[in-house]
């Protein structure tokens, strides 16, 4: 049975070397990022720096027996099937944060018994290779979030215009609500979904111990500015150089996935304004 479960699954080097996929980043002359290129539009974390108030958010509504199980929560699987067998329907899973980051580096989302047997071996090796701050770290860096972003930073970034360890509470709230339906949450799309889910978590986080009821309802009453993202892109043809220039020299595997940080000599002020001159004249 080992031998079948474990066919087609990664070896344990690729697990313990495991690096996740990361955009380039392109910089202006001032150190401005001016672009990114990228297959999935992900940012490596530096777990040290994630608030306490974000991982409690994920925690109370994701796994708050994370730091006490060894990859699999029996109580927890059991609960969840007698909450669906009450409701005679699927309502709740059972799967822990190691559960999840197994099947979202390396399964697929299909429901199935073989599926789930693979997704509970390969649970037991990451916990067996890795410590519990290097596992959450994986999982912040590679959850979807919506609109195309994976991980805890380019969401950040994406939502509130600001980096991961910058977020205040009701902000962590919110991210942590999105994993369950990330389209459905997307605060630029359906913020008042995504504040309803939002009050879900913090009252989560009541139950779990790590806040209060009064700084819940304060987070819970507070509206959050969600920061539009501009889709104006500068500079195009430079861009464009530089991708030929990055692929020649470097190849599109690493352009693509490394992460790489590229800095340019361009005056984003000055091309700018070019820009606008020339829009100008055209019209």
């Amino acid at each position: 049975l080992y031998v079948y479960l474990r066919q087609d699954l990664p070896s344990l080097a690729k697990l313990e070397n495991y690096e996740p996929s990361l955009g380039s980043q392109v910089y202006d002359k001032d150190g401005n990022l001016i672009y990114e290129f990228f297959i999935e539009n992900r940012i490596a974390i530096d777990y040290e720096r994630v608030p306490q108030e974000l991982v409690n958010a994920f925690l109370a509504v994701e796994d708050r027996e994370f730091f006490d199980h060894h990859g699999i929560n029996y109580l927890g699987i059991m609960r969840a099937m007698y909450i669906n067998l009450k409701a005679g329907r699927f309502v709740q899973g059972g799967s822990t944060i190691t559960q999840q980051l197994a099947r979202n580096l390396f399964l697929t989302h299909r429901k199935n018994i073989v599926r789930k047997l693979r997704e509970a071996l390969l649970t037991k090796e990451i916990e067996g290779i890795y410590s519990k701050e290097e596992i959450f770290k994986m999982y912040l860096e590679q959850i979807y979030l919506g609109h195309g972003n994976y991980g805890i930073e380019t969401a950040a970034m994406d939502y509130f215009g600001k980096h991961y360890w910058q977020l205040d509470l009701g902000e962590s709230a919110m991210l942590a609500g999105m994993v369950k339906a990330p389209n459905n949450y997307s605060p630029r799309r359906h913020y008042e979904r995504a504040k309803n889910r939002q009050k879900i978590v913090l009252q989560a986080m009541v139950d779990f111990g790590t806040i209060t009821q009064d700084v819940a309802n304060r987070e819970k009453a507070r509206e959050l500015a969600i920061h539009q993202k501009d889709e104006q892109r500068i500079a195009g043809y430079f861009i464009e150089e530089i991708r030929r220039y990055m692929e020649q020299n470097y190849g599109n595997e690493r352009l693509f996935n490394d992460g790489l940080q590229i800095y340019t000599a361009l005056d984003s002020h000055l091309q700018v304004t070019a820009e606008e001159s020339l829009q100008r004249r055209l019209t």
